[in-house]
């Protein structure tokens, strides 16, 4: 059995750990497969969107977090419980998500919080019934395809580097990445198409 799935739909590709009698836990061969999965994605030209998902109805992926949560998700990480810490990035990753003392508890407890927790603390951004889970995902990656394909990249490139940089230099990126974009063609076609008030027809340049 394949531990991890790839389907693609147009500009979306849906990525699937399939492992549910082990509850989407990932092994060396998962974190490989996915690692390879997620290379290949970013080469082809067609995706704009990933979706990452988990088969069966019990977990997502042991011990990982996700960003749509369905209503009955729990999150946590509990290594602490076994002797360990968590060595995924857990200790480096949950406190630059959440406040420092809920994830000091998080990590130092191995509590588990619900899903509207998670939605209070800022750990997911939707919470919705487990049958739209798929179909919320599949409406934010859509509205992704609709916007313009430089736009989307660039704006993500502002964030990422950005967010570790003094806001002096992150505003400085920002303003080169707007004029790099204010000269393309997408942006005019952008401006043309919405005073037309018709579908924009991206170039990717």
């Amino acid at each position: 059995m394949e531990k991890v799935l790839l389907e693609k739909r147009g500009q979306v590709a849906y990525v699937t750990i399939n492992r549910p009698e082990r509850l989407n836990a990932c092994d060396s061969e998962t974190y490989a497969t996915l690692a390879s999965t997620w290379e290949a994605l970013q080469d082809d030209n067609n995706i704009r969107v990933s979706i990452l998902t988990g088969t069966g109805e019990r977990a997502f992926c042991a011990g990982s977090d996700i960003r749509v949560a369905a209503e009955h998700a729990q999150f946590g990480l509990g290594e602490v419980l076994l002797g360990l810490l968590p060595g995924g990035g857990g200790t480096q990753r949950l406190p630059r998500l959440i406040p420092l003392g809920r994830a000091l508890e998080m990590l130092l407890t191995g509590t588990r919080i619900d899903a509207a927790e998670a939605l209070r603390l800022g750990l997911v951004d939707h919470v919705v019934p487990a049958t739209r889970l798929l179909e919320k995902c599949d409406e934010i990656a859509q509205a992704i395809c609709r916007a313009a394909p430089l736009a989307v990249e660039k704006i993500r490139q502002a964030v990422l580097e950005g967010r570790d940089q003094p806001l002096a230099d992150g505003l400085k990126l920002e303003a080169e990445l707007f004029d790099f974009l204010r000269n393309t063609e997408d942006s005019k076609e952008g401006a043309q198409a919405f005073a037309e008030k018709r579908t924009p027809n991206w170039q990717e340049r």
